[in-house]
């Protein structure tokens, strides 16, 4: 409780410290909610979320290293999910809390999950390269890569995983790579982060 009460302190601190000339977003996925995103709708997320993307980054991202920081928002302004970096090491991400509940609405369980996945992706791919990363693939591709990595580091269940793919998968990214490009990275990333790749996620 201690610990979810100090992240959710540094959340709101990033109210402060991230301004609006800091916001456009190099990844976006989903529709826009009616409007341009706006940053001064930042809000507080909800602990599912934060939850969620605190589980992402113990995974990717173990201790005492680490890699670098960031910040979550729920924002009605945004697209599903969205992350830019803003400074050294450091990110932001922000969701539209109705769009995110959504889908695990129509999904289940997992659905979110796979999203702050590809999301967080952009941040540790900014921040490290592993052996096994295809370094000619885009950013977005990279991003399905460490996207599939943290859902083999999570142990979410096999369900859990379905429902995150077929989320993933409903939702183009910048480059509109296709799926089987996209689900080949994913895949890659699952597989030599110690997943067992199942013939029910597809080839």
């Amino acid at each position: 409780m201690r610990k979810l009460k100090l992240t959710v302190f540094v959340v709101m601190l990033g109210l402060f410290l991230v301004s609006d000339a800091e916001t456009q977003a190099i990844c976006s996925l989903g529709p826009a909610a009616g409007q341009p995103y706006n940053p001064y709708l930042d809000q507080a997320p909800s602990p599912r979320a934060l939850q969620e993307l605190q589980a992402i980054y113990t995974a990717l991202c173990p201790p005492p290293v680490g890699c670098g920081n960031y910040v979550l928002f729920s924002n009605p302004s945004a697209p599903t999910i969205l992350w830019t970096p803003v400074g050294p090491g450091y990110s932001k991400f922000a969701y539209n809390p109705f769009l995110l509940n959504q889908l695990a609405i129509q999904y289940g369980t997992g659905a979110s999950f796979g999203l702050l996945a590809h999301a967080f992706g952009h941040h540790i791919d900014f921040n490290t390269t592993p052996p096994w990363m295809n370094n000619s693939w885009s950013s977005e591709l990279k991003a399905d890569a460490w996207a599939g990595c943290a859902l083999a580091k999570t142990g979410v269940g096999t369900g859990q995983i379905e429902n995150a793919l077929v989320a993933i998968a409903a939702f183009p990214v910048p480059g509109n790579p296709g799926w089987p490009q996209r689900q080949l990275a994913v895949r890659t990333g699952f597989i030599n982060c110690g997943g067992q790749w199942l013939s029910r996620f597809g080839y």
